[in-house]
């Protein structure tokens, strides 16, 4: 009996030996750094903070780091620069935060981890996650973001920006730059934008405050809303609906399906829906000719009472005879709208000169009515 005991003490004494024990551990490092230096960080997994101070240190702190993946955590200094490397994986609950000085240069990865700058940074921001969601207070500087997948948020960002996500939703409050955006799926919501702009969704909804350039903004299915464009407006949808305020230069709107709304607008438009209701305000003379076409809905055009413009009005559709009163079809705010029912066509066409004549606008429908109202 105490052979057996004895015996069974021995295996267990050695089943422990053989073991090896790991528990979690926290890393801290400082290091003096200059202004206007780097931080950079390469993390398989694991979110990642980051915070600004009046300090000219850099601190670095790495959490629950499990004990045999000490090894692969590196955190070092070269000339002010500052890196930090960890490339375990079976650190479940492993994280850094970092705090660096105001003005700083931060360039980081991580495997699917979240992102989250707490205060303002002066300087360049690049951040990649595999999929987790980034969040950012402001930026003074240049700023790149991707994510595979997860939501992106920011405060304002003084500078250029770049963000792209596989699928999340995109919010920046306001950019002073160039602005590309584009995500997989999700929604984007950006204030205004002092700069030229490229926006896309491959299906989420788009909002955009107001634009000081070009804009070039499409979404597959969603809606867009769009303030003011100081330069030209192209603006695509694959089936939802589209709004713009107000444009300065040439405005090219399409959309599978939805409304189109435009307001204020000062340059040539070309306009297309396959089926559904437009409303155009102009607010002066065009630049150029312009074109409203509908497959299957009303279209309005309101225009300044002494604009030079050649309207051709045509509404094509099955109904139309010629016992029809053509006003039924084309009506105008304005005198001298002449009238031509083409019963073999189907289709009634009305053409109007207004103080003279000037470019042409053409209004098109297969299957609804045309207005043109004065402003």
């Amino acid at each position: 009996m105490k052979k057996n005991l004895s015996l069974a003490a021995f295996l267990i004494f050695a089943l422990v030996v053989a073991t090896k024990v790991s528990y979690a551990e926290d890393v801290e490092k400082t290091f003096k750094v200059n202004k206007n230096s780097n931080l950079s960080t390469d993390l398989r997994h694991g979110n990642l903070i980051i915070n600004t101070w009046d300090k000219d240190e850099a601190k670095i702190l790495a959490q629950n780091v499990d004990s045999d993946e000490l090894d692969k955590l590196t955190i070092e200094q070269k000339g002010s620069d500052v890196s930090v490397s960890f490339l375990g994986e079976d650190s479940e609950k492993f994280s850094v935060e970092v705090w660096v000085p105001v003005q700083f240069n931060i360039n980081s990865s991580t495997g699917g981890g979240n992102v989250k700058l707490n205060n303002l940074l002066s300087g360049n921001f690049s951040i990649s996650s595999g999929g987790g969601n980034i969040k950012t207070a402001k930026v003074k500087g240049k700023v790149d973001i991707s994510s595979g997948g997860g939501n992106i948020k920011c405060d304002e960002i003084e500078g250029d920006i770049s963000i792209s996500t596989g699928g999340g939703e995109v919010r920046v409050s306001g950019i002073t730059g160039k602005a590309e955006v584009s995500t997989g799926g999700g929604n984007i919501d950006i204030g205004n934008i002092n700069k030229s702009t490229k926006i896309s969704s491959a299906g989420g909804n788009i909002k955009i405050g107001n634009v000081d350039g070009n804009a070039e903004i499409s979404t597959a299915g969603g809606n867009i809303k769009v303030g003011s464009v100081s330069g030209t407006a192209e603006i695509s949808s694959g089936g939802g609906s589209i709004s713009l305020s107000s444009s300065k230069g040439k405005v090219e709107v399409s959309t599978g399906g939805g409304n189109i709304n435009l307001k204020n607008i000062g340059g040539g438009i070309e306009a297309l829906t396959g089926a559904g209701e437009i409303n155009v305000e102009l607010s002066a003379d065009l630049k150029s000719n312009s074109s409203l076409s509908t497959g299957a809905g009303n279209i309005t055009l309101t225009v300044p009472e002494k604009i030079k413009a050649t309207i051709i009005a045509t509404v094509k559709a099955n109904y139309i005879d010629k016992n029809d009163e053509a006003y039924i079809h084309i009506k105008s705010d304005f005198e001298g709208l002449k009238y031509d029912v083409n019963e073999s066509k189907r289709e009634v066409v009305a053409k109007l000169e207004l103080n003279g004549g000037g470019p042409k606008i053409e209004l098109t429908t297969a299957m609804g009515k045309i207005e043109i109202k004065k402003k």
